[in-house]
Formats: structure tokens, sequence, C-alpha cells
């Protein structure tokens, strides 16, 4: 237990430093061109052209500064991330040693069977949080590699709603598929991601929808391009939370304090993984409390 959450610490501190040197290295070169573009105005210019090389100089400074504001605001965020991170993690760690020294203290065979059944999905979510650690970094430094290959969009959807079915069912939210009548469609993708991001916008809709509601996988065909769609009657998505939900760390602020788990990676990597099948993907909400709209759009492989 302790070789693993020292190897996640040291992979989150490896990717801290590498980020870190990656932005220090674009500022430095950035704010180097912008001193170098003030002197050679300040160097070939006559006096009575003083008040074009002091506004240059000016502009200068300004972006310099605009440069330092973006660079702290990195790194508050990177200090927020860890901050969840060691939080996130802490919690199914914690859990686990419990239920371990549980185990050897019980002989009672009905809590072993519960506590083992709790070490497993705790485990789960370990290595749910490190997955996406790991699909986040491979993203960043451009490493994710596709397998692509002729893909039936609707066989892969069935696949995708029988993994989370019995989630729904615990929480007696409706889940059903609607494929249309327009026949199977088939698309060039990684099976096994496209799957990821399926289960992905699934699993957000079931965390944000209550008991009593619907959740409905959607797909059909329009102008060569596949579309799947999974809309939900959930909590629904604040106006000034749409333009960054997709951005890396975000968790969405919902109706009345609604706390969500997780790191804020999930969505991120459902785009960036889209953008790798040259798709889009969208997301709609008429505000908290109507429900959310997530919509992807993906070329059309001809059969």
């Amino acid at each position: 237990m302790v070789v693993q959450e020292g190897f996640v610490t040291e992979c989150t501190r490896m990717d801290k430093k590498r980020k870190e040197n990656i932005m220090l290295m674009e500022s430095e070169s950035k704010i180097h061109a912008l001193f170098l573009e003030t002197s050679y105005v300040i160097n070939n210019c006559g006096i009575s052209d003083r008040k074009t090389a002091e506004e240059a100089l000016k502009k200068s400074e300004q972006e310099v500064l605009a440069l330092v504001d973006k660079l702290e605001s990195l790194n508050k965020s990177m200090l927020w991330f860890l901050d969840i991170l060691s939080h996130e993690l802490r919690n199914p760690i914690a859990t686990i040693a419990s239920g371990l020294e549980l185990l050897n203290l019980t002989a009672d065979w009905d809590k072993f069977y519960k506590t083992k059944e709790i070490l497993i999905r705790q485990t789960n979510q370990l290595c749910h949080l490190v997955d996406e650690l790991l699909d986040h970094t491979r993203i960043s430094s451009n490493k994710m590699k596709l397998k692509t290959e002729p893909v039936n969009l609707n066989q892969l959807a069935q696949l995708a709603v029988e993994d989370y079915n019995l989630l729904f069912e615990q929480k007696k939210i409706e889940l059903s598929v609607d494929e249309g009548n327009q026949g199977p469609i088939y698309i060039s993708a990684d099976p096994q991601r496209l799957r990821q991001v399926i289960g992905n916008l699934l699993h957000n809709a079931w965390k944000f929808t209550n008991t009593g509601g619907s959740v409905i996988l959607s797909l059909y065909r329009h102008n060569e391009k596949a579309f799947i769609r999974v809309k939900d009657t959930g909590l629904g998505i604040a106006a000034d939370m749409i333009e960054t939900l997709f951005d890396p760390f975000i968790q969405a602020e919902t109706v009345q304090g609604h706390n969500s788990s997780g790191l804020g990676l999930g969505l991120a990597i459902t785009k960036e993984i889209i953008q790798l099948h040259k798709g889009e993907i969208e997301v709609h909400s008429e505000g908290l409390g109507k429900g959310s709209e997530f919509i992807i759009c993906l070329p059309i492989q001809e059969q």
C-alpha cells in the first residue's frame, strides 16, 4: 500500500515539475522576445519617435505582467489540484487499510464478505483515479495513440450500457437506449477509448441525476456524421460553467451545494479522446435543476 501511494505521489511530483518547467521555459521565451522587440524599437528610433518607443515599452511591460499573472494562476490551480488529489487518494487508501485490519480481527463471515466487497470497490476507485492521471499525462505529452478499426457503434454503445446497468438500477434511475431506425452505424475508432468516452458520459449522468430520474443514450446519423447523445434529467449545469466544463481539474457547480467527488479530469479526457478521433463534443443545459445533454459528433465510415 505504501509502495502504491509512493508511486502515485512520485508520478504526480514528476508531472508537476515537468509542467512547471515547460511553463517557465515558454514564459521566459515570450518575455525575452518582448524585450528584444522593445530594444529594437528604442535603438532604431530618433528623438521624434521617443513617444512611440515609450508606448512600445509600456505595452511590453503590460504583456510581461499578464504573463506573470497567468503563471501565478496556473500555480494556484496546480496547488488546488494537489490538494484534491491527496484527498481523493487518501479516502480509499484509509478505507482499504481499515478493512484489512478488520479482516484480521473478525471471525464473522458476514462481516468478512461485506468488508471484502468494500475493499474491492475502493481498490477499483483507486485504480480509476490513477488511470485518469495517466491518461491526462499521456494526452498532455501527446503520447496517447489510438488503435483504430471499423467499429459498430450500436454494439459498442450496448456494451457501455451493460457496464453501468447495475449502478443505474441500484440508484433507481431509468437508463434507456434509442438507436432509431437507421440501422447499424459504422465508424473508424479505437473501441476501447470510445467505450471509455461513452462510459464517462453515462457515469457523469448517473452521478448528477437523482433517484427516480432518467438517462437516454441516443445514436443517429446525419450528413455523413455519427452522433452520440447522452441526455439526463439531473441537476443541470450553471450557465457560467459551460465554457470551462471540459477544462482539466474542473468540477461543475450544481444545485444547492451538491459536492462532486473526483479529480475533474473525466470530461477533459473525454474531449481529448474525441478530438483524437477527429470529432467534436458539446454540452447543453438550460440551467440548474433542468438536466444536461452531451452530444458527440464523429465521422462515419462507409461500409
